[in-house]
């Protein structure tokens, strides 16, 4: 599981207000908080979410930013949820992206687990190895 250091690094990573930045940022919020499957979080619908009633509370504020910023996006006449460049983003995307991001904060691997969770191996030179 992340510490508290490679967590803040993690997020880091999506630190802008581009697309993908709040994209990545909603999706890691949203994994570590709900405890969601990769898939299920994956599979994710727009009628999924309800910020009326704040069904995702700790990370509202990111998935509001991500919801602005999709309207832009040129795939988001789709029904999807999370979507990428190319589409609908599927569970091996979101892994794809948790590994880019955990690369970029420092982390030799972060993989994503089935369950929604974190193995990172860290980089010796900047902390406490971790087996995975």
């Amino acid at each position: 599981m992340l510490t508290e250091d490679m967590l803040r690094r993690l997020l880091a990573t999506c630190a802008g207000r581009d697309f993908e930045a709040r994209r990545d940022t909603a999706i890691i919020r949203l994994l570590l908080d709900s405890g969601g499957r990769r898939a299920e979080i994956a599979g994710m619908r727009l009628g999924d979410v309800n910020l009326e009633y704040d069904v995702v509370i700790v990370t509202g504020k990111a998935i509001d930013q991500y919801l602005r910023a999709r309207a832009r996006h040129p795939h988001a006449g789709l029904e999807w949820f999370w979507i990428g460049r190319k589409g609908r983003m599927t569970a091996s995307g979101i892994a794809q992206l948790l590994r880019r991001r955990g690369r970029e904060a420092g982390s030799r691997t972060c993989t994503p687990t089935c369950s929604g969770t974190f193995s990172p191996t860290y980089d010796s030179a900047k902390g406490a190895v971790r087996p995975t």
